[in-house]
């Protein structure tokens, strides 16, 4: 746990509108005694269980919902209702704020989820397909500075390069999970090689695990290393307290 989890339980929908059993609390998902150590879930919470509960309709058609393969990541309720935006134990961990991807001053200062699986795609990319899908507003790219509304600019680098320490230290740990595996290899390690040079200890932890994990091909595209100067002349540098 991060210390933050309640937090952002009390303020979801599933928490604040949710009456008698369909409220959500944190029993609804986790056991004390009879789960795993790590994330004490209970029996049959690992998966869609715990949402379909209360979700049925979408539950039975999670592939129509989601617009993903059904077997995949982006079908699982929690990568998208509860992304890893959230600096924790030397890791991203998920975000108990459980509401649905966004594009507006919600996600300003944190990865949208969309983009956390889709790192190698623009943050614009993953608006336009949220709007195709959802009618969810695009909104919050107006804001963008010039040099990050490009819609060729990977979300990723983004995140990696100019984002504060806590959104580079959850970037870091996103580069190295199977569900961003749409990064080209020499792009997925050019941003990782960035951040192990990073001024956080905790952000170069995370980016080297990230790279341990990695295949050694380095093949595909980079960005120009005046592009790198000149988004990291863009990072957001206020103090950030992510020690553990």
């Amino acid at each position: 746990m991060g210390g933050r989890e309640y937090n952002g339980l009390v303020r979801s929908p599933c928490y604040e509108r949710g009456q008698g059993k369909r409220k959500l609390g944190c029993l609804s998902c986790h056991s004390m005694h009879q789960s795993d150590p790590d994330d004490q879930l209970a029996e049959g919470m690992r998966g869609n269980g715990a949402c379909s509960e209360c979700h049925a309709e979408q539950g039975q058609r999670v592939s129509q919902h989601t617009h993903h393969a059904a077997s995949s990541a982006g079908s699982l309720c929690y990568s998208c209702h509860m992304p890893r935006t959230s600096y924790a134990l030397l890791g991203a961990i998920r975000s108990h704020r459980i509401d649905s991807p966004s594009f507006d001053d919600r996600t300003r200062d944190r990865p949208n989820a969309c983009s956390l699986c889709h790192l190698e795609q623009s943050e614009r990319w993953a608006a336009e397909q949220s709007t195709r899908w959802f009618g969810a507003s695009p909104a919050f790219q107006l804001a963008r500075p010039a040099e990050l509304a490009d819609a060729e600019l990977p979300a990723g680098a983004v995140f990696a390069l100019t984002g504060d320490a806590a959104v580079r230290a959850v970037t870091a740990a996103a580069l190295g999970r199977p569900e961003s595996g749409q990064v080209e290899p020499a792009l997925r390690r050019q941003l990782l090689r960035e951040l192990e040079s990073d001024d956080y200890a905790a952000v170069r932890f995370i980016a080297e695990r990230s790279l341990a994990q990695l295949p050694r091909a380095e093949t595909g595209r980079v960005l120009p290393r005046e592009r790198i100067a000149r988004l990291k002349a863009l990072r957001d540098t206020r103090a950030v307290r992510i020690a553990e």
